[in-house]
């Protein structure tokens, strides 16, 4: 699955789906530094 294809499967822009992914990683990274 490419990004393009989530984007299209959640109705939203590549950009909208790289900027949570983003957020979503820098989450995951914190958690585990703790």
């Amino acid at each position: 699955m490419t990004l393009k294809d989530l984007a299209e499967m959640l109705g939203l822009s590549v950009s909208t789906v790289k900027e949570h992914l983003r957020k979503a990683q820098k989450k995951v990274l914190e958690y585990i530094i703790e």
